[in-house]
């Protein structure tokens, strides 16, 4: 977008005012008998007697002529250049639109002069793009986001230089390279590159035509304001991406080590099909297409430490007391389910707006458990879930333990305990991990395990009975 304002008001005088000298002149007369007569003046150089007496009339004065200037010049231009470019992902794309330029680069002679032939000079042109040039590499994301590495460039041609008695064009230009993420649809201002330039210029008689009122009388001023802005606004769209199932997001066993190899398991359960499941995939992220942004990140388990075997006590202690099951010892009157039992505990006591609780995962019943992935669901409204730490049971074998828990969306997390690939699963009972919440307003809340989830050694999904547990606020 380019403006340009010009204002022109006054009286232009002249500038300069030339004097000089006038050489006197001599005329004389000829007379031819009987027919003509005639006369003729020449200029002759001025005596030291005139010099010594020379007066107004031996001068002449030029004075150039005066010009009033009345001009409003608003001059307003918009170019608007919407190019549209498609690539694939990860490919790179070139778009120009313009000319070229030819610029001489250097020259080189042929042969040797002689008195017969002259030496031949050869000058060598490359040429330079001019116009707008686009250069982009697009990385299209699962969430539908994209990542573009792009350079915009516009050049003109501004004016010319003679170098060596060689006229080469004044190239200017103005770029934007560097690498952005946007979502689709995302408008997004690569560079604004504004020039605003104003001047004003007074012409006049020294002194009358700084009088106020009579500057204009005696003077002129000339007022001039240009404005230049160039901006680069992208916007991307994503044509066709990929598709993305809950079949393409399944964990594939590939072997431990360095045996690599693709092993197959038989699908356990009533159903031949392992995605329908419900205990197949528990920790497959939720389909693009949701909404959910997922939010990955490991939580540190100092505080397991404590956590775990403070939990395991009150468990054995609730047994104890009310005859509810414990993780070591099941009571006769409520047989356990064969496979592996979840349960929550311990029951936690009505508790205070603001109040921070905690309640344990417990696993019984297993046998080789290597990962342990979990959904929990709870009410956002009532109940804020603080963070979720390491508990002993994967851990009991020295083994390091990798906990890893996201977010999806309000009131449901995915939890995922897991050993190194290769390592040996654990038997019996323990602590997963332990939920630490925080109460938020007045109201009951159930902490349920909605998709509960054990896989052995094998890389083979077992049987898992979820639990629920309420809680009360008030």
């Amino acid at each position: 977008m380019s403006k340009n304002w010009e204002k022109t008001l006054g009286i232009a005088w002249p500038s300069s005012v030339g004097i000089a000298l006038t050489p006197p002149t001599s005329s004389s007369t000829t007379t031819t008998t009987g027919t003509t007569t005639g006369s003729t003046s020449s200029t002759v150089s001025p005596t030291l007697y005139q010099l010594a007496h020379l007066k107004a009339t031996d001068f002449a004065v030029t004075v150039g002529s005066a010009t009033a200037n009345l001009l409003l010049t608003d001059t307003n231009t918009k170019i608007l250049q919407n190019p549209r470019i498609r690539a694939t992902d990860g490919q790179k794309a070139v778009m120009k639109i313009g000319s070229k330029i030819p610029i001489a680069t250097g020259s080189y002679q042929t042969g040797a002069a002689t008195s017969m032939v002259s030496s031949l000079v050869n000058t060598q042109f490359q040429y330079q793009d001019v116009g707008v040039n686009i250069e982009m590499t697009p990385t299209v994301h699962f969430d539908r986001d994209v990542t573009l590495k792009i350079k915009i460039e516009v050049t003109s041609q501004s004016g010319s230089v003679t170098i060596s008695g060689v006229t080469e064009p004044i190239i200017s230009q103005r770029s934007v390279d560097h690498v952005i993420r946007l979502r689709e649809g995302e408008a997004s201002i690569l560079g604004g590159i504004q020039n605003k330039q104003e001047s004003l210029i007074k012409t006049g008689i020294p002194g009358l035509s700084q009088i106020p009122g009579l500057s204009y009388l005696f003077g002129s001023k000339d007022h001039t304001i240009q404005d230049d802005e160039l901006v680069f606004l992208v916007v991307p769209h994503v044509v066709r991406s990929q598709s993305l199932e809950q079949v393409n997001l399944r964990t594939v066993d590939t072997g431990a080590g360095t045996a690599i190899e693709l092993r197959h398991t038989p699908a356990e359960g009533p159903s031949s099909n392992p995605d329908s499941n419900p205990a197949s995939s528990p920790a497959l992220p939720p389909h693009p297409s949701s909404g959910a942004q997922p939010n990955f990140g490991t939580v540190p388990g100092q505080s397991a430490l404590a956590a775990a075997p403070a939990a395991l006590e009150q468990l054995h202690q609730a047994a104890e007391t009310t005859g509810n099951s414990a993780p070591a010892k099941p009571p006769a009157s409520t047989p356990q389910p064969p496979g592996v039992n979840f349960s929550l505990t311990p029951q936690p006591a009505p508790v205070a707006p603001g109040a921070a609780f905690q309640v344990s995962v417990v696993l019984t019943g297993g046998k080789d458990i290597a990962s342990v992935p979990l959904q929990i669901s709870y009410d956002p409204a009532t109940l804020s879930l603080l963070n979720v730490d390491k508990g002993d049971f994967l851990g009991r074998n020295g083994q390091a333990v990798a906990l890893v828990h996201r977010d999806d969306g309000p009131g449901s997390i995915n939890i995922n305990a897991s050993l190194p690939p290769g390592a040996a699963g654990v038997n019996g009972a323990g602590v997963v991990c332990v939920l630490s919440f925080q109460a938020k307003a007045s109201g009951n809340s159930v902490i349920a395990i909605t998709r509960p989830g054990a896989v052995n050694s094998s890389q083979q999904q077992l049987p898992a009975q979820g639990a629920r547990v309420n809680v009360q606020v008030k």
